[in-house]
């Protein structure tokens, strides 16, 4: 499908970074292939109308955005803004007559030197603020803020950039007690249509002051720090530098990191996720300990299960496996398919943050030791090189050398899978909470490196729950085949989780091709609700939504979309975890209503990405999704930064009929 309209060609010569102009889309990595690609293009059901725009211009400055904006007015296109690419609906993405704006510095020649991947910190009166370049992955910052000893709250996916992240408001493994990552910010670099003279420093209200250069009128400053900030998935123009106000390791000096492994098990699943969402349904625990945890691959952990050799026809390599080969700095260094080395594993991850520093902190550390100290009693936990560590700290509740000696070490076939799975982790990083760590450090353990979970097509599901009954009973699983014959006592989201992950594990010839990859835990605390407590901004500066949730829930499962019927037999799995999410048969949500996190996740039972029509998903209210609608127009009348309908506003616009014509194909959008 294309449009019909004729958009005049755009000239290269007049822009400072490289142009590329689109080029047939094919099943290999050809050079245009490897510019439209991002996260969701194996993912997205149609690449061609979806992630294939007319024109990639990456940008060297802010001369080229401002080109880039001319073009697009002219000619009555949108610009889609990408920093890393990793929105999972490919929201940072367009097609048809559309550009795509590239702000990560791939193709610059300035390389280190590239203005939007450019860091610095600077002091004022002893506060620590770092400005950071919206192409700068969250990875790239993490050793220079442990030199400094200074952290903020970021996500623990290493090769997100600072771009999108701000935009859909940065959610981190120690925001129970510090909030999001935008709640620190206090100003940012911004280029949008209503002022195409220059870049303007947007400054968080408190912090406004009257600049005749680059500042705006005090009301439209709150209101972009308001929208841009967690707001949408970037579509109010381009934040190009964003300044935060750091926090130090020196006022939390009895931190504790948390990273513990296990292969997996289904009781090890259950047990885990029982200890998980009893710490969640605790608000006096969760308000000084951060604990989520990770299931990761368990089918490779059956030798028996039908190799799904990725993509045979192209080499036994996905173009997921080419394109992280090929443009390593998407991958981590040294980082390559770390996942998926013949074993499944269970992680969990986790901190005690130390909120009140030196005062009355030692009865809440006494009880995040005992939280550790249960998940240390689940039996396979990965022991350190050393033994005589995991003794010292368990003090002799459980030792975990002896049951290793026991039940690994007397079976040789065991003994060879554990000690390959335990050689397979990245061991420096593994923390068993015994001693101080600085959160800085604590959260660079605690990131993920690899972009994601395996080299092939998926489909998520991304939650934010309210519920403080996820350890408790809960009657209406009895409802679920999956649960017959599951005591009463045992109707629990930890029993129901590790019975439907093992199921999929246990049934590899029905389950073919498909991979899973489970992330749940404690997302809420005081830091969320309240982030002025921790130094950050009051909740008003922005529009971040769901900050009652104390629950995160992920379910994604990855799959081979060339085995047979492997694309349609995921769909029907998937669609049923939504379902029992929804429908709330696993009490997720305290009051019924659903909340999905605004980063993306896929849209099962039928939906499509049009966030217009599935706003509520996303946010409060419609008073603020209409706020939003109201803003976007007035800063960006012509709609120049609409470039798919995951934008706001987007069905209004006449030229993004295209769009919605692909999507719906022959049912009726709901008016």
């Amino acid at each position: 499908m294309t449009n019909t309209k004729t958009t005049m060609l755009l000239d290269p010569s007049k822009f400072s970074g490289k142009v590329m102009q689109r080029q047939p889309l094919t099943g290999t990595l050809t050079e245009w292939v490897a510019s439209a690609y991002q996260y969701a293009y194996t993912s997205i059901q149609d690449p061609e109308n979806e992630c294939n725009p007319a024109y990639i211009i990456y940008v060297e400055n802010d001369n080229d955005i401002f080109l880039a904006m001319e073009y697009a007015v002219a000619n009555d296109i949108g610009i889609a803004v990408r920093s890393g690419g990793h929105q999972y609906n490919a929201a940072s993405s367009t097609a048809f007559n559309n550009i795509q704006i590239d702000l990560s510095g791939r193709e610059s020649s300035q390389k280190e030197n590239y203005l939007y991947k450019k860091v610095s910190i600077e002091d004022n009166n002893g506060d620590k603020y770092i400005t950071i370049g919206c192409g700068v992955a969250l990875g790239d910052i993490s050793e220079l803020l442990i030199q400094n000893g200074l952290f903020f709250p970021r996500g623990e996916c290493a090769t997100v950039h600072i771009g999108g992240h701000s935009n859909t408001g940065g959610m981190s493994p120690i925001t129970p007690i510090f909030g999001a990552m935008i709640d620190h910010v206090v100003e940012f670099e911004f280029i949008c249509s209503k002022y195409p003279d220059g870049t303007k420093t947007i400054r968080r209200p408190d912090l406004w002051i009257d600049d005749k250069e680059k500042g705006i009128p005090q009301q439209e400053n709150d209101e972009l720090f308001w929208a841009v900030l967690g707001g949408s998935p970037g579509n109010f123009g381009i934040l190009t530098h964003l300044t935060i106000k750091c926090l130090k390791d020196a006022d939390y000096p009895h931190t504790r990191g948390l990273k513990l492994a296990w292969p997996y098990s289904k009781e090890a699943v259950e047990a885990i996720s029982q200890i998980v969402c009893e710490v969640s349904d605790n608000p006096e625990l969760s308000a000084y300990a951060s604990i989520s945890a990770v299931v990761v691959g368990p089918e490779y952990f059956y030798p028996h299960r039908h190799p799904s050799a990725p993509l045979k026809s192209k080499g036994g390599m996905t173009l997921d496996d080419e394109m992280l080969k090929q443009y390593p700095e998407l991958a981590g260094e040294d980082k390559f398919n770390y996942v998926g080395l013949g074993h499944g594993m269970i992680a969990v991850y986790g901190a005690f943050l130390n909120p009140t520093g030196n005062e009355n902190y030692e009865e809440q550390l006494k009880q995040f030791e005992e939280v550790r100290d249960k998940f240390l009693k689940v039996p396979g936990c990965i022991p350190p090189k050393d033994f005589p560590i995991i003794k010292s700290i368990v003090k002799g509740i459980f030792n975990i050398a002896e049951w290793f000696e026991e039940k690994i070490l007397g079976n040789k076939e065991k003994a060879a899978e554990l000690d390959a799975f335990h050689k397979s982790l990245e061991l420096d990083d593994i923390m068993y909470g015994e001693k101080y760590i600085p959160i800085s450090q604590v959260l660079n353990n605690l990131s993920w490196d690899n972009p994601r979970e395996y080299s092939l097509s998926y489909k998520k599901l991304s939650y934010m729950g309210n519920s403080r009954a996820m350890s408790k009973v809960n009657n209406q699983l009895s409802t679920l085949p999956i649960m017959k014959g599951v005591s009463k006592d045992n109707l629990r989201f930890s029993t129901w989780l590790a019975n439907e992950i093992h199921s999929v594990v246990s049934s590899p010839d029905t389950y073919h091709g498909m991979y899973m990859a489970v992330q749940f835990g404690v997302i809420g605390g005081p830091g969320l609700v309240n982030p002025q407590s921790s130094g950050g901004g009051q909740v008003s500066y922005n529009s971040l939504s769901h900050r009652a949730s104390n629950f995160w829930f992920d379910y994604d499962v990855f799959f081979n979309p060339e085995i047979e019927g492997c694309t349609e037999n995921t769909q029907q799995y998937i669609d049923g975890i939504a379902h029992m999410v929804i429908n709330n048969t696993i009490n997720l949500f305290k009051d019924g209503k659903q909340q999905r996190v605004l980063l993306g996740p896929s849209f099962p039972l039928g939906e499509k990405p049009i966030l217009d029509k599935y706003w509520s998903y996303f946010y409060d209210s419609e008073e603020q999704y209409n706020q939003l609608c109201q803003l976007k127009t007035k800063f960006d009348e012509k709609n120049v930064f609409t470039a798919n309908l995951m934008c706001v506003g987007a069905t209004k616009v006449k030229r993004m009929q295209p769009f919605l014509d692909h999507l719906m194909k022959d049912e009726e959008l709901s008016k």
